[in-house]
């Protein structure tokens, strides 16, 4: 029997020990319901980890959504009952790596070597590091993934269950989509090995699992999909937020990437200025590697006087930001070819404020969105179709605060960051089961 899957054997015995030595069951219901949401409270102690020295719960972090995906997860285990006890590289490091090392590596190739080189020798380092501060005072591990780093493995080895999230196939996005990686063999198979070590393997969507089960030959017993989710007690509705316009608003929130559809969303909103003369205004809150050539194609259309950059803004910024407008837009387009594979968070917030959606087709909003009733699709990539899905919303801008009322209640009812964790504790069960 090879290392990794001696480890996993021990992890899924481990996975059935805890359960029934900690979760005694009537009829097939956990002891004790939370009120709200039926959350199962488990008295339970979990290590968060992270081992990316740019992701950061600091309010200055440069990247926004990797930190209230943290924040929303730990929230979400601490509602079910759990003690969590953070372990996080970014904010443990000098706080000018999470807010401006990006800007480094976007200036060239030698910086991405660079980070891959201090990733790979700090990466024991924080493993140590880790383990000296958590070993003793939890029952399990979950470790947001990031290159190199697996801070979970002396716990696995240890017999504590090990449950890894991946975001993305990190060693492909990190090299194709943000060109942050030059080591990128040896980054696949340090990602592979991890997968593989770990009890159970979180993916934030189904194309996501079918690329990491495909490409890297992951049992597909072992990976479970729990999408994203969202803070419903942080993201609530703002009836009487300022406005930025006053007129019909679409509002962005997110990074700047070139997979977000930005440039898609100021084409179409020329043209059905242009041939509608509808009113049509946005406001775009975050930075990325197309801000500047966004504000020079809102220039260039004539848009700069109904379209409006925030740049970086804080997440407490977030929901008055969001309450500003009429309806979210998520643009998520394919990229090198490759299907949507990402669980947007935006989608989860817009709805939670009680503001419906404007997404390109992607899997998480096919299966989120009410087509007419709590938003619009429209084919991803597509102006054509983008722009008849905002003529639709900006028809019926009367109805939207009731379509975002809907959107609210949807979310309330199984997609807050209490039920995705939730999810998570129910499938390291019947993962246990499913390896035992």
């Amino acid at each position: 029997m090879s290392d990794g899957q001696s480890n996993r054997q021990s992890n899924s015995q481990t996975y059935s020990h805890t359960y029934s030595r900690t979760n005694g069951r009537t009829n097939g219901r956990a002891d004790g319901q939370a009120n709200g949401e039926g959350d199962v409270r488990e008295s339970r102690r979990l290590g968060f980890l992270s081992g990316a020295p740019r992701v950061s719960t600091r309010r200055d972090a440069e990247i926004g959504g990797p930190r209230s995906h943290i924040l929303g997860v730990i929230s979400g285990f601490e509602h079910i009952g759990w003690s969590v006890h953070p372990f996080i590289i970014g904010d443990r490091s000098p706080g000018v790596i999470a807010r401006d090392a990006g800007k480094l590596l976007r200036k060239g190739r030698q910086w991405a070597l660079l980070a891959d080189v201090m990733r790979i020798g700090l990466a024991p380092r924080n493993t140590r590091a880790a383990w000296r501060a958590l070993a003793g005072r939890v029952d399990w591990v979950y470790e947001r993934y990031s290159v190199f780093q697996n801070l979970g493995e002396p716990f696995a080895r240890a017999g504590i269950p090990w449950i890894l999230e991946t975001n993305e196939m990190q060693s492909e996005e990190a090299r194709v989509d943000r060109n942050s990686l030059v080591l990128t063999s040896r980054a696949r198979r340090h990602e592979r090995q991890a997968y593989l070590d770990c009890g159970m393997l979180v993916c934030v969507s189904e194309p996501l699992k079918s690329l990491v089960t495909e490409r890297l030959n992951i049992p597909a017993a072992k990976v479970v999909v729990v999408p994203n989710g969202v803070d419903t007690d942080f993201f609530q509705p703002r009836p009487d937020a300022p406005r930025t316009f006053e007129g019909f608003t679409i509002v962005y929130s997110g990074g700047l990437e070139p997979w977000q559809g930005i440039e898609l969303l100021l084409r179409s909103i020329h043209a059905v200025r242009v041939e509608d003369g509808f009113a049509l205004h946005a406001v775009i809150a975050g930075d990325g590697p197309v801000r500047r050539n966004c504000e020079k194609l809102a220039a260039e259309l004539g848009l700069a006087d109904c379209v409006h950059f925030l740049g970086t803004v804080s997440r407490e910024a977030v929901p008055a930001i969001i309450a500003s407008g009429d309806v979210g837009y998520s643009g998520h387009t394919d990229t090198q070819g490759r299907a949507v594979f990402r669980s947007p968070l935006k989608l989860y917030e817009y709805m939670a404020m009680a503001k419906p959606i404007i997404s390109s087709a992607v899997a998480d909003a096919v299966d989120l969105v009410v087509n007419g009733e709590t938003g619009y699709l429209f084919d991803a990539g597509s102006t054509d179709g983008l722009s008849q899905a905002l003529r639709r919303a900006y028809v019926a801008r009367e109805r939207l605060p009731a379509m975002g009322a809907r959107a609210r209640y949807l979310i309330e009812q199984g997609h807050s960051w209490t039920a995705r964790c939730r999810m998570i504790v129910e499938s390291a069960k019947r993962v246990a089961l499913d390896l035992a």
